[in-house]
């Protein structure tokens, strides 16, 4: 049987990145989270969804994350130009 929560530090392992970003999407409230006493634990199943939510067919824009008007979008800033003022 599978285990349906995961630590951050599983999570993070699952999805191939450095703990600390896991422990900083958590804090941003980019992962859906619970505390049970001082553990933090990610629903495995919110995870698998929200992770297939960005993931389109290849050569689509799906995966990209939303912008809207005036936003950075997190990260990632769309924008004309190269950013030397042209």
């Amino acid at each position: 049987m599978e285990r349906r929560f995961l630590s951050p530090r599983e999570v993070a392992e699952y999805v191939g990145v450095h703990p600390q970003t896991i422990y900083a999407m958590i804090a941003r409230g980019e992962i859906p989270s619970a505390r049970l006493g001082r553990k933090v634990l990610v629903d495995k199943r919110r995870l698998d969804a929200q992770l297939e939510g960005q993931v389109g067919p290849p050569g689509s824009q799906s995966g990209s994350a939303p912008q809207t008007a005036g936003s950075r979008g997190g990260r990632f800033h769309v924008g004309r130009g190269n950013g030397c003022g042209q």
